[in-house]
């Protein structure tokens, strides 16, 4: 068993649990945003999809990581988890820069 990929399984449902519920306050890695007035519950639930979005593939490519039989599943994987997470963070922020949610 991939002791890295059940980290990953953890650490996807640990955040799935956190989304769920703070989903009415933004999250800790974009305090420093500001919410439009009037836009809350929008904003809040896109960044909800994007969460789940998040800890859908931390399931999956854990999943994948306990279930491959390969020891270079580590190399595979470890530098896409960040790379990934990132740019789902990245795309929700410009889109809701995009719809006028954030500032």
């Amino acid at each position: 068993m991939n002791p890295f990929g059940v980290f990953l399984i953890v650490f996807g449902i640990t955040y799935l649990t956190y989304s769920i519920i703070f989903r009415n306050k933004v999250t800790i890695y974009f305090k420093n945003i500001k919410v439009v007035k009037g836009k809350e519950d929008k904003y809040f639930k896109m960044q909800l999809f994007f969460s789940i979005l998040n800890s859908s593939i931390s399931l999956i490519i854990g999943g994948m990581m306990v279930l491959s039989s390969y020891s270079s599943s580590y190399s595979i994987y470890m530098p896409l988890i960040p790379l990934l997470f990132y740019l789902v963070n990245f795309i929700m922020k410009q889109l809701g820069k995009a719809k006028g949610y954030i500032r």
